[in-house]
């Protein structure tokens, strides 16, 4: 059947305190204090597929800066991964196909309306196709 994986990692960002002439801050105030991605992906013999998921926290808008905001809503992508890798002899062997898609399901981020101009949380450009080709000889 092959062989199945599964991963979670994460990031909890407590307290963090900078202090420069006397005057302490902390950068994390309005920032996400928690990041987890979890994968789960399956190898056969020559084909792989993965799918990945990827949270970030809501967290508190930044009272100097947001607009009649409070509060920056949590976010989730989903990613998928599949690869073939052509085996035998002749022209096929040694070439790869990969396809990706990021954002599979299309979230939009969460919105944070600020006076400079419109930021969003989460870094994403929607969802996203990559195909590629590999040939090795």
């Amino acid at each position: 059947f092959g062989f199945m994986n599964y991963g979670v990692s994460g990031n909890y960002q407590s307290d963090f305190e900078l202090v420069q002439g006397g005057t302490s801050t902390d950068p994390l105030e309005y920032a996400p204090d928690l990041y987890v991605s979890a994968d789960i992906g399956w190898t056969g013999e020559h084909a792989r597929a993965a799918l990945n998921f990827r949270y970030t926290d809501g967290y508190d808008a930044n009272p100097g800066i947001a607009i009649n905001q409070n509060k920056v809503d949590d976010f989730l992508t989903t990613n998928l991964f599949l690869g073939y890798e052509f085996g035998g002899s002749g022209m096929a062997e040694g070439l790869s196909l990969r396809f990706n898609v990021d954002n599979l399901l299309d979230e939009d981020p969460p919105e944070y309306r600020s006076q400079q101009n419109l930021n969003y949380s989460g870094w994403t450009l929607g969802r996203v196709y990559k195909l590629g080709l590999t040939y090795a000889f």
